[in-house]
């Protein structure tokens, strides 16, 4: 039992660090754009967009990515003007939603 448990923590440890790992690395990502980039570089620094809007003056490409320590999402929007150049960025946090879910008024 009490091997189960050390082996437990220890993965739990691992993810938790390798969660920070990942959103330095993201947020070094977004610390690196720039206004006046082009959508290439953009793809080289985030890969293709998780979404994409657009209206008939802009396009904005939006990243996002699961952050297990902080229960939540980092999300990028990225917005480009009509050349294609970046002209906007925005960054935020958007926790999880909890779904409630009670068993104890089933009756079986």
């Amino acid at each position: 039992m009490k091997a189960i448990l050390t082996i437990s923590f220890m993965v739990l440890m691992a993810l938790a660090f390798s969660s920070c790992g990942t959103t330095n690395v993201y947020a070094n990502r977004v610390a690196r754009v720039q206004k006046g980039m082009t959508k290439e570089d953009v793809k080289e620094l985030f890969g293709k967009p998780d979404f994409i809007r657009f209206d008939d003056y802009s396009d904005m490409w939006e990243y996002r990515r699961f952050i297990l320590v902080e229960d939540g999402w980092s999300v990028v929007i990225i917005s480009f003007d009509d050349r294609e150049l970046v002209n906007g960025m925005d960054t935020f946090f958007e926790p999880s939603v909890k779904v409630a879910t009670s068993h104890s008024n089933v009756r079986h």
